[in-house]
């Protein structure tokens, strides 16, 4: 086959075709650890960020205020359509704060994923 037959050209243009409607299906998101302004959250937002994933809790059991302070940011540069939606667990935390959490029965309120709409 040829570098210029109609073939290939047909192939490559497919796969363009399906690249572009991969990528505009995408949600565009991060996670963090530093310290983000309710500023720079309202930035990010209205440059296409649609979620933040904070960590809030390090792996050795202690609260990380950082992030504390994160959704807290995240929440008010989105004002009352911020939402929190989903819970991630963050599985390199001790079997200390784990057991604590299975005996507490209840949902930690510490490691939530932040959608700013």
């Amino acid at each position: 086959v040829s570098i210029d037959s109609p073939c290939l050209q047909v192939m490559r243009s497919l796969v363009l075709l399906l690249s572009s409607l991969a990528l505009t299906s995408a949600t565009l998101g991060f996670d963090a650890e530093q310290a983000i302004s309710s500023p720079t959250f309202s930035c990010l937002k209205s440059n296409g960020y649609s979620f933040y994933i904070s960590r809030i809790y390090r792996s050795n059991g202690a609260l990380d205020s950082t992030g504390v302070q994160n959704i807290k940011n995240a929440w008010s540069s989105g004002g009352s359509s911020a939402q929190f939606s989903e819970e991630w667990r963050d599985e390199d935390r001790n079997d200390l704060a784990r057991c604590r959490d299975i005996q507490l029965g209840d949902k930690p309120e510490y490691e939530q994923t932040v959608h700013p709409r």
